[in-house]
């Protein structure tokens, strides 16, 4: 029974990780998706550039709490980071760096340098979204060796089209709504 137990909170801690790096890799999409198109979002530019900034920070901030260092009871997949992504261990630190330098904490001497920080971090959106990619195969390959039930079948082709459907649809309604006027 007790076996039974753990694989259940295997399975839902696996399907919650799943659905975190799902959610991170969308907003990177999303952002990827509206920048494409800033030539057709009607309204106000300044609102649609805090919009992609706020999608960026976010996809930031949750692939980096993907690879936090093991904490009590905190969901990570930071114990498998030197075997399964040695080719990714720069973008790693240097994400964690930023995550808690600039995007949760106002750390004065990284912002007072922001240019010259994220200059010497290298660190950009699409190697974060490389990591992400990397990430969904080495969760598939973790449920697969394992043999976690998981309901967590999502790729990062999904959240790539699931990101299209969904500004296509804003623009489609958006046009709508401007030609009823």
């Amino acid at each position: 029974m007790a076996s039974s137990n753990k694989m259940k909170k295997l399975n839902d801690d696996f399907d919650i990780l799943i659905g975190k790096l799902h959610y991170a890799y969308k907003m990177y999409c999303l952002n990827k998706e509206l920048s494409g198109k800033s030539k057709k979002l009607p309204g106000i530019p300044a609102f649609w550039f805090l919009i992609k900034q706020s999608l960026m920070a976010s996809f930031l901030v949750e692939v980096a709490k993907i690879f936090e260092k093991q904490k009590e009871e905190s969901l990570t997949i930071y114990y498998v980071t030197d075997i399964k992504f040695r080719n990714h261990q720069k973008t790693i630190d240097n994400l964690r760096i930023f995550r808690n330098k600039w995007l949760v904490h106002n750390d004065l001497a990284f912002l007072y340098n922001l240019d010259k920080k994220l200059k010497e971090l290298k660190l950009t959106p699409e190697k974060v979204a490389d990591l992400c990619k990397r990430t969904y195969e080495v969760l598939e390959e973790i449920k697969v060796n394992y043999r976690i039930n998981s309901l967590g079948d999502m790729t990062s082709r999904d959240a790539e089209e699931e990101a299209k459907a969904m500004i296509g649809k804003l623009l489609s309604e958006t046009s709508k709504h401007q030609v009823q006027k």
